[in-house]
């Protein structure tokens, strides 16, 4: 049981640490960025500076920004994400679920709405001789969650609906999952991930990602960097560790604008085929500055691209602040308590009907009955 009084006197004792002033790390951003907004040199001056850290590519001023005013009255919109129960050594047999949902919405003048939810066992014996980590299970989520919406765009697109259409993940574009695991896991699963990727490209279905709240720091590097008259060494001293892109974005950004489009040169982005790297850009939706990343043929489209920024806006108006449509496909995907239950009871009967009994440690018993 939690200790609410010790607790209180915990968050007291730690709110030090817990809330920082940043505001003078503002300030000399502020300073860095009003030297480099404007200037179209500067995206030069970067890319012929090998940096211990991430920096982005662009073309003109950095601090470009697009209005978002034409609103899509009419627009399809497909939204994947998944959930899973991971592998528990102390129930039944060795498998893990996968739960991916899907939403798609239709707005017009015939307006409706179409759920999809889709169950996935795995068992240790059709897992490629792989250790069911978690990392394994999360590998496995992301090719689920592609597949899917492959699925789904090839689905609304043999309908022949002319409208606008975006295929809108939840999370980033750039297979930070894989950039520090180890080589079998990269194998294994990258070039999955990049042939989906690749027939939605093929499919010429739109897709972005969408990140809430993004910790990213490729402009925060550029800015280090200005500080530091563009010398690498020099730029370490200028750590900005407690502000993040957005805040840059924030500078400048209004309600409905978006920056330019940023390129990713993040290692891992180098294994993308090019039309398929990785783009970004920022987009204040009026809650927040969200972060949106694109494949580049995407990037290269400036009317596709700001078709999507401006679904986006309404999605984000549409759901209060955040897309509609990656709200509700969470709901449909998320395995909740109760249906962690039910797949374990499951599991126990399907052996009793075998005539193979399942075993749970005493530990997973003892926690069943905690409170009864």
């Amino acid at each position: 049981m939690l200790d609410r009084v010790k607790l209180a006197q915990e968050c007291k004792r730690m709110a030090g640490s817990l809330f920082i002033d940043n505001s003078s790390e503002i300030i000399q951003a502020q300073h860095a960025w009003q030297q480099i907004a404007d200037d179209a040199s500067i995206a030069k001056r970067i890319a012929a500076i090998d940096a211990p850290f991430c920096l982005p590519s662009w073309l003109g001023a950095i601090g470009k920004k697009v209005t978002v005013n034409n609103k899509i009255e009419q627009y399809c919109i497909v939204s994947v994400d998944g959930s899973q129960i991971y592998p528990d050594r102390h129930r039944g047999p060795s498998c893990f679920l996968i739960n991916i949902g899907s939403i798609m919405f239709h707005y017009g003048a015939q307006s409706h709405v179409r759920l999809f939810s889709q169950p996935h066992i795995f068992s240790a014996h059709n897992q490629e001789n792989e250790h069911m980590s978690t990392d394994m299970v999360n590998c496995r989520r992301q090719e689920l969650e592609f597949n899917e919406g492959l699925k789904q765009g090839i689905l609304l697109k043999s309908h022949a609906s002319n409208d606008p259409f975006l295929l809108l993940f939840d999370g980033s574009l750039v297979f930070w999952l894989l950039e520090s695991k180890d080589s079998a896991l990269q194998s294994l699963f990258l070039p999955l991930y990049i042939q989906a990727l690749e027939r939605m490209y093929q499919e010429k279905i739109p897709i972005a990602g969408y990140i809430s709240l993004p910790k990213s720091r490729e402009l925060v590097n550029v800015l280090r960097l200005t500080l530091a008259d563009f010398s690498p060494k020099k730029a370490l001293d200028h750590d900005l560790h407690l502000i993040f892109d957005n805040t840059v974005a924030g500078f400048f950004l209004q309600t409905g604008e978006r920056t330019t489009v940023f390129k990713n040169n993040a290692s891992i982005s180098q294994e993308y085929p090019d039309h398929l790297r990785p783009y970004f850009f920022y987009i204040n939706v009026g809650t927040e500055i969200s972060r949106v990343e694109i494949p580049n043929w995407i990037a290269q489209d400036e009317r596709l691209t700001n078709q999507i920024a401006h679904i986006i806006i309404d999605q984000c108006l549409k759901g209060y602040g955040y897309p509609i449509a990656i709200a509700e496909s969470h709901e449909a995907a998320v395995v909740k308590g109760a249906d962690r239950d039910f797949f374990y009871h499951l599991l126990d009967k399907i052996s009793i009907d075998r005539t193979h009994q399942t075993t749970s440690s005493q530990k997973s018993i003892r926690k069943r009955y905690i409170g009864f």
